[in-house]
């Protein structure tokens, strides 16, 4: 209906000003959240609302408001701070999950990680592991339990991490 799609919106914009730092009412998100959950006219499964819009639509949020960002942030601050980048980014998505999506459920947290992971290093993974070799002569460990801390949650990631 056009009352659930301008609450989506709307509680979506406030999700990317949070994204870009500015102080949000995150009372009100959450409430739109649980709407989705409460008003779920699947009682087999309170959930299905919810998953159908609610974090569909976070996660094409969280998509389109890293996709651009994050190559120009590589194209003007290179490969090295890029790591950085996308380690501190994840942390605060996995932080921002447990504000605006609903908790307890195995199946949102691997789909956020997954999400995640697709915008913030898989994108990018040839070039932040062809550092790898020069971050170990550099002994630079930081950047390094960086990198893992981004390929270990890929299903290849540990595997990928020996091989190089």
């Amino acid at each position: 209906t056009d009352i659930k799609q301008r609450l989506l919106r709307a509680s979506m914009e406030l999700i990317r000003k949070d994204r870009e730092g500015e102080h949000v009412e995150k009372y009100l998100v959450e409430n739109v959240r649980k709407s989705f959950v409460e008003l779920s006219p699947n009682e087999a499964d309170a959930l299905e609302l919810y998953r159908q819009e609610y974090e569909k639509a976070y996660y094409e949020n969280l998509a389109s408001f890293y996709l651009c960002r994050t190559a120009d942030f590589l194209q003007n601050h290179g490969i090295l701070s890029y790591i950085a980048y996308a380690d501190k980014k994840l942390i605060e998505e996995v932080d921002r999950a447990s504000k605006y999506l609903e908790h307890g459920n195995a199946e949102t947290e691997t789909s956020l990680l997954q999400k995640c992971l697709d915008v913030l290093y898989n994108n990018y993974e040839e070039q932040i592991l062809a550092e790898c070799i020069g971050l170990i002569k550099l002994n630079d460990i930081e950047k390094l339990q960086m990198i893992y801390r981004l390929a270990h949650r890929t299903p290849n990631g540990s595997k990928v991490i020996k091989e190089t």
